[in-house]
Parts: C-alpha cells; structure tokens; sequence
C-alpha cells in the first residue's frame, strides 16, 4: 500500500530527474504505506516538514531553491 501523503509530497517536483524520483518513490513511499519514510513521520506526529528532508531522513540543500 503506497503512502497517504504520496500524491501531495512536495519533494518530488524538486528533482530534475524523474528516474531519481521514481527511486525514492519506490523505495520509501510504495511500501511499508510510506511507514519507513522521515517525511511521513514528522507529518504524522504534527510537526513541520522541512523542504529539504528526504525520506531517509537526511537533509539536501539543494532542494530549498
């Protein structure tokens, strides 16, 4: 079962590359309903997400541009 948020994340539309994309999609938000996934843990507990946090918790700068 996929995540809840997955239609809605924003981290997505930040990658140049749809293949880079389709990596973390799979290998965070297509299994496990996202259960695995940094992002969906701070959404789900209430707090804010940053922008550049990426599924496996770590932060990428680049992506607040």
């Amino acid at each position: 079962m996929d995540c809840p948020y997955l239609d809605a994340c924003p981290i997505f539309a930040k990658f140049s590359s749809e293949g880079l994309a389709n990596i973390w999609i799979s290998g965070y938000c297509k299994k496990n309903e996202g259960g695995d996934c940094e992002r969906k843990k701070l959404k789900d507990g209430g707090k804010e997400v940053p922008i550049t946090l990426l599924p496996n918790g770590t932060h990428l700068k680049s992506l607040a541009k």
